[in-house]
């Protein structure tokens, strides 16, 4: 890919909001003219840079064929499940780290702190675990229901998180 292109995988498994975050930042980028849907995932262009986000499963390591690569991996953990056997999935996926885990759905739990901060301590011991776990790790919580429906604190303000975390990472 050229020097301004980056692929970024948005990994995790079923039912934890993936498909709906891609579909957001999708439906978000061609409304502001900077990309659009592609299949699985979306198409962005930051600041000079074009982003393929795509959704990635575990399953997706194990087909028999290449194991996806990226440029950047965020890990996607619904907080209405957590991070069940998350330690288990991760190990030998051959991903050094991920630079934010967005905990999704956190309206499916009424948005408690100590829920929230209980699953923000699990989900780090699983990454330790796992040997992906690293201190510059960004936790990010919010509901990507809540941000299509436009609820600011909950829902907005953490796309805008992950589009600017994700940012960062542009070279």
């Amino acid at each position: 890919m050229g020097d301004n292109t980056y692929t970024v995988r948005i990994l995790g498994e079923k039912g934890v909001g993936k498909t709906s975050l891609l579909a957001l930042l999708g439906s978000l980028a061609e409304r502001g003219g900077a990309g659009g849907a592609i299949p699985g995932g979306c198409l962005m262009r930051i600041g000079g840079a074009e982003l393929r986000l795509l959704e990635t499963e575990y399953s997706d390591f194990y087909g028999g064929g290449d194991s996806p690569t990226a440029d950047m991996w965020y890990l996607a953990v619904g907080l209405d499940e957590g991070p069940m056997n998350l330690d288990i999935q991760l190990r030998g996926l051959g991903i050094p780290s991920f630079e934010a885990v967005f905990l999704n759905k956190c309206d499916a739990v009424d948005y408690d702190d100590d829920l929230i901060e209980l699953c923000i301590i699990e989900t780090r011991r699983c990454l330790d675990c796992a040997k992906v776990y690293n201190d510059d790790t960004v936790f990010i919580t919010g509901s990507v229901t809540d941000a299509a429906a436009g609820q600011k604190r909950a829902g907005v303000e953490a796309i805008e998180e992950l589009l600017r975390d994700i940012s960062s990472h542009i070279r």
